[in-house]
């Protein structure tokens, strides 16, 4: 059974995070990234044999077994009741990356605007979030909820034990990669002083080459009943995986964000940052000023 989780947040270098532990000869986490098992109906009902077998298969002779979904993060209510009644309450551990939610939500929308997923504009998105969501809860319209850390973390910590959560920051990471590894395998309880030989930061911007075959992969061609029918479904998640990668190409342009929206934020998220200050015994400074 696994034993970590790294559960968020999303577009916080959860990708490099990933990418380094897999390198560590002491760590088990599965090649998919983003098994979203417990935020899929379909996945979740086929079982724990299956989520097992399908991921976890020749983990046994490693010390720490997990995997990396870091939309857990933001559905704690579905999510949570499905790993409590699949885990033991204190057999796992939760890593947890943070980032600058204002720019967080910025490369989320980029991000969906690459893929020819977004057509409105950032401010029109954030506009129409609340109904998009009501109408669709699991839907990746997020934008400014995905960043409210304090909301999300609570109900976590509600759950867990709070000595089960490691906190870290995309800064971190990015800036002190050696020392911010050494935290994370002295929490999973692996050797910690290994050299990891590629800490280049992954999942950099990219964009669609065709966002007409983007929106169709994303779209869950690959559930369409006459292929379901014939393809095992971790199957078809790689295939749509591999063809959306190949489908991706780095960024031509970068846009940049109205200076009135990056403010307006700024204010919208201080009462959250505030509540994550206290419930983190943290102090998140830098994300409450003008920082560009």
């Amino acid at each position: 059974m696994p034993n970590f989780m790294i559960i968020g947040a999303a577009k916080s270098g959860t990708t490099s995070l990933h990418h380094y532990l897999t390198q560590h000869p002491q760590i088990f986490l599965p090649m998919e990234k983003e098994l979203q098992f417990f935020t899929d109906n379909e996945l979740y009902n086929k079982g724990k044999e299956f989520y097992l077998n399908s991921y976890f298969s020749g983990a046994e002779s490693y010390s720490a077994i997990g995997e990396a979904t870091p939309f857990y993060l933001h559905r704690p209510e579905i999510v949570i009741p499905r790993l409590k009644h699949f885990f033991p309450a204190e057999s796992l551990k939760f890593i947890v990356l943070l980032r600058d939610p204002v720019k967080r939500a910025w490369s989320h929308y980029l991000h969906m605007v690459r893929l020819g997923l977004e057509p409105l504009s950032f401010e029109q998105a954030l506009e129409a979030e609340s109904e998009r969501l009501s109408q669709q809860p699991m839907s990746w319209y997020s934008y400014f909820s995905d960043g409210l850390y304090y909301r999300q973390l609570e109900k976590w910590f509600n759950q867990f034990p709070k000595e089960h959560f490691l906190i870290i920051t995309q800064d971190q990471l990015a800036e002190n990669v050696t020392q911010t590894l050494e935290d994370v395998f002295m929490f999973l309880d692996v050797e910690s002083h290994i050299s990891i030989a590629d800490t280049t930061m992954k999942n950099e911007a990219g964009e669609a080459k065709s966002k007409l075959l983007m929106r169709f992969l994303m779209g869950r061609p690959f559930g369409m009943p006459a292929i379901k029918r014939v393809l095992p479904i971790k199957f078809r998640r790689r295939v749509g995986m591999k063809l959306r990668q190949m489908n991706t190409r780095p960024v031509s342009s970068v846009m940049e964000m109205n200076a009135e929206t990056y403010d307006l934020l700024r204010k919208e998220y201080d009462q959250d940052i505030a509540s994550l200050e206290r419930l983190l015994n943290r102090s998140f400074a830098s994300w409450r000023t003008e920082v560009c």
